[in-house]
């Protein structure tokens, strides 16, 4: 391996062990049937009063069934919650009016699509008469876009985690329809819904990022259109799966044809079940797990189900669309007027050589910016009234950035402390190359190496307790760290340009706290100064650890170490 610069990137991973409580099954697209489990779990009445809900509302459905599709629409007022961490997960605002356009479109049959409906299936295509929108006010009376951002690693999460998802940001649910968009679900979940009648505190529905709107990260794929939010909207308005989530099953629904189970990708029509022909299922619903460019039909018996939702209290949703809600929640079709900012630019470090450039990304949220005013002490130029500056670092070094933001409402301003590093070009030092701690100061690190961690928990320290040869070494006491995180420790740079086949070795001494430890270290390798980065070396559990189990403060004596070799050019 031949560089002029390449910089060290130990990382050390934390992890406290979890059991996952419901399953994901491999051909499961949708979790709302394991929401409503793991809540049953919860709350064991819950199965009874699902019964007797469902029961009421396929009366009550019966009763709209050939009333209810016409008239004015029901107007739902909606709030996004973007849980994310600055990564793809924090889609714009561009891409979550596409999905309103979407529902919109779904619910009141004005998509493109409908003219894929096979004729046999057309006199019950339905009109749901639903409408969506965002709401202009929040539960306090303020201004809003309708779009809240929470930075949050739970947007990294499990069906099981819901309820710590929806804790970081959740509006009234008689009020708003609370969706919430993340960055993955475990268990290649797309999305999930709660049905009426549960916690009031998780009520709504929760999408990936990649399955919400047809624009933006939603771009590639089988469902990149947008229907996975009608599909989970569905559920919230207490439809089932077409196929009754049982072979040959029944989801309440008179008009929809039985189905021996979820049918995937863009069948043939007809495609027969369930001695279900001659038109055979009816794979273009929304609620069964086709491909999105397939979707284009709710029937008639579904939409009165979801009309007889929306006028049961249950859960309060007949209040959503009621004329004083609407009023209360900017939905009535009042023009807003410009909102308080909310400046916000990535927490994510810029690491970069000196002489580089970096592009600053404005995330301001909930309103319309009519000016910035950035400061960049150290770069190249200063200062920027541009709203994505390209700012040039030409002396190594820690920085900070700031921003303010303008509009009519008022003015918000942020800074980022320590977000760019500038390292040096060329490099520090040259090969061979020994670091022993010794010359550190007790507590920190080497003048030359840096130390990230966003936790803002125990991390990297030189200390004098153990050590190999020399008097120090560095180490993490995390022990006493009950919350998963990363620990990162940089190196200085290294002229690798005279010499191949580079090798790095090191010391280390581990002990787990439990058989049941996830800690893992990892080594990468940049010859970008950080910019990028390859994994180098990785070791977790049984395979990291020198000194077994070790249940109080560890340290290590002279059999506890272990030497380790990096081969850095691969």
């Amino acid at each position: 391996m031949k560089s002029s610069n390449i910089v060290f990137f130990l990382v050390f991973l934390f992890g406290v062990f979890s059991v996952q409580l419901v399953r994901a099954q491999s051909d499961s697209h949708c979790g709302a049937e394991d929401v409503f489990l793991l809540e049953s779990q919860k709350d064991e009445s819950l199965s009874s009063k699902r019964y007797q809900y469902e029961t009421k509302i396929s009366n009550d459905a019966l009763q709209l069934l050939n009333a209810e599709n016409a008239g004015t629409s029901k107007i739902i007022p909606v709030v996004v919650h973007v849980i994310h961490e600055y990564g793809p997960e924090n889609i714009s605002k561009a891409q979550i009016l596409d999905q309103i356009r979407i529902l919109n479109e779904d619910f009141r049959r004005t998509n493109a699509d409908t003219v894929n409906t096979p004729s046999a299936f057309l006199p019950v295509a339905a009109d749901c008469n639903i409408e969506f929108k965002l709401a202009t006010i929040d539960p306090n009376g303020n201004c809003t876009d309708g779009i809240v951002r929470v930075y949050s690693p739970l947007t990294n999460s499990s069906i099981a985690d819901g309820a710590m998802v929806k804790a970081l940001s959740r509006w009234p649910n008689d009020k708003y329809l609370n969706y919430w968009v993340v960055r993955t679900i475990t268990g290649g979940i797309l999305g999930y819904a709660t049905f009426p009648g549960g916690n009031d505190n998780v009520d709504g529905i929760v999408c990936g990022h990649n399955y919400t709107g047809s624009i933006g990260t939603a771009f590639f794929g089988a469902y990149n259109l947008g229907r996975t939010a009608t599909h989970e909207v569905g559920h919230w308005l207490s439809l089932r799966h077409i196929w009754g989530d049982s072979n040959c099953g029944d989801d309440l629904v008179a008009d929809t044809p039985t189905a021996a189970g979820s049918n995937f990708g863009c069948l043939t029509y007809p495609h027969v079940s369930c001695n279900n022909g001659p038109n055979g299922d009816m794979f273009m619903n929304y609620m069964d797990y086709s491909d999105d460019v397939c979707f284009n039909i709710f029937t008639s018996g579904q939409s009165a189900r979801m009309n007889a939702t929306l006028n049961d209290p249950t859960s309060g949703r007949n209040n959503l669309w009621t004329q004083a809600n609407l009023i209360a929640t900017g939905t009535d079709g009042t023009s807003p007027g410009a909102c308080n900012l909310i400046a916000d630019i990535s927490n994510i470090e810029q690491m970069i050589c000196s002489g580089d450039s970096i592009s600053f990304i404005d995330m301001t949220w909930n309103g319309d910016v009519d000016t910035w005013s950035w400061s960049f002490p150290g770069g190249t130029p200063a200062s920027s009234s541009a709203q994505n500056p390209i700012i040039y670092y030409n002396t190594p070094g820690i920085y900070n950035v700031s921003l303010t933001v303008t509009n009519a409402a008022g003015s918000d301003s942020i800074s980022r402390q320590n977000l760019v590093v500038v390292r040096n070009s060329p490099a520090q030092f040259t090969v061979p190359y020994t670091e022993d701690f010794d010359a550190a100061i007790i507590g920190s690190v080497p003048t030359d190496y840096l130390v990230s961690n966003v936790a803002g928990l125990n991390t990297w320290q030189v200390t004098d307790i153990a050590s190999v040869s020399g008097s120090n070494s560095i180490f993490i006491n995390n022990l006493n760290n009950n919350v998963d995180g990363e620990d990162e420790l940089i190196t200085a740079t290294f002229d690798l340009s005279n010499v191949s086949g580079t090798m790095m070795s090191f010391d280390l001494a581990y002990a787990t706290r439990s058989s049941s430890s996830t800690d893992r270290f990892k080594v990468f390798a940049s010859n970008d100064c950080g910019k990028t980065w390859g994994l180098r070396y990785t070791k977790s559990g049984a395979a990291l650890s020198t000194a077994g189990i070790v249940t109080s403060t560890f340290v290590p004596v002279a059999g506890d170490w272990r030497q380790e070799l990096v081969h850095l050019s691969t």
